[in-house]
């Protein structure tokens, strides 16, 4: 089942719907080719639970539970998760209620809506997105550098001259 209708019957091109934000090649890319699109939930189902992909998926539908995804996560404009999410990408056209963990990146697009605290490494609120949210932009994991333990510099003695 096809979630965009086929632009012409030769080349196959799938014509995304109107209002769609993406910033990002592998966004476009996913909101514009039909083999990798996965619709999780339509726009008239309900489900309550826990979901997991591994692969780029939309959700179109409403999620009563979390949702984590190691790919990139799409939330539809008819799209509400009431949990948490814990995505790699995260793009919001709809709304979610609960706390975004994980994400490289976070997108709320024009008529998206957060509520609740985001954890990521880049945000970006398209202008008519709503952003209700405790937010901590973290520095990439690449970036992250252990310190030693404070205790073992602690516990050597001092030596006096």
């Amino acid at each position: 089942m096809g979630v965009w209708k086929r632009s012409g019957d030769s080349g196959g091109t799938v014509a995304p719907p109107p209002n769609k934000v993406a910033t990002t090649d592998q966004q476009t890319k996913f909101l514009a080719n039909n083999q990798t699109l996965r619709t999780s939930l339509g726009a008239d189902a309900e489900v309550t639970g826990r979901l997991s992909f591994n692969a780029p998926t939309r959700i179109d539908g409403k999620l009563n539970g979390d949702v984590k995804c190691t790919d990139l996560l799409v939330i539809g404009e008819s799209g509400t998760v009431d949990g948490n999410v814990n995505a790699t990408e995260l793009v919001v056209l709809g709304r979610i209620h609960g706390d975004i963990r994980g994400a490289q990146r976070v997108e709320i697009g024009p008529v998206g809506r957060i509520l609740g605290t985001i954890e990521t490494s880049s945000l970006a609120v398209r202008e008519g997105g709503k952003l209700d949210a405790a937010c901590r932009v973290v520095s990439a994991r690449a970036d992250v550098h252990v310190l030693p333990d404070r205790r073992e510099d602690q516990a050597r003695p001092e030596v006096d001259d």
